[in-house]
C-alpha cells in the first residue's frame, strides 16, 4: 500500500460503523454516504470521504473502495458472532433456569409449571 503521506486505515471502535460521520475532515463535503476513518500522521482519527481517502493515501478510489467493503464485511461478520454468541448464552442461561425452578422435561411444560412465559421470565429476572 502506498503511503506517501503517512495516512493509514484506522481501526474502527466500539459503536463506530464504517459511515459514522457523514462529513469528510478533508474538503468538509457533509451528507457522504461512505465515510473512511484514517489515522492522520499526528496519530489523530479523520473521516475522510472515499475520494479524499484516497488522493491522502496516494491511493486509486476502487483500492480504497474495496478495502472499505472488507473492513464493512471483518465488521458485519464479528457483530454477527458477538450477537449469536450472546444469544446461545441467554438460550443456555434460560434452560438453566428452567430446569432449577420447574424441574425437568420439556420447555412448554416448564414454563407452565412456572405460570406462564411472563411469570416464569419475571422470575428469572428476580434470580
Amino acid at each position: 500500500m502506498k503511503t506517501e503521506t503517512k495516512f493509514e486505515y484506522a481501526v474502527l471502535g466500539p459503536g463506530e460503523s464504517l459511515c459514522s460521520p457523514d462529513t469528510c475532515d478533508c474538503c468538509g463535503r457533509d451528507g457522504l454516504k461512505k465515510t473512511v476513518k484514517l489515522v492522520h500522521p499526528s496519530g489523530n482519527a479523520v473521516w475522510y470521504g472515499v475520494g479524499c481517502a484516497a488522493k491522502a493515501m496516494s491511493l486509486k478510489n476502487g483500492e480504497v473502495e474495496r478495502a472499505r467493503k472488507a473492513q464493512t464485511s471483518d465488521l458485519e461478520d464479528s457483530e454477527r458472532k458477538s450477537r449469536a454468541v450472546a444469544f446461545h448464552a441467554e438460550q443456555a442461561e434460560w434452560v438453566a433456569f428452567l430446569i432449577r425452578a420447574a424441574g425437568p422435561g420439556e420447555i412448554i411444560d416448564q414454563i407452565a409449571r412456572l405460570g406462564g412465559m411472563q411469570a416464569a421470565r419475571a422470575m428469572m429476572r428476580a434470580q
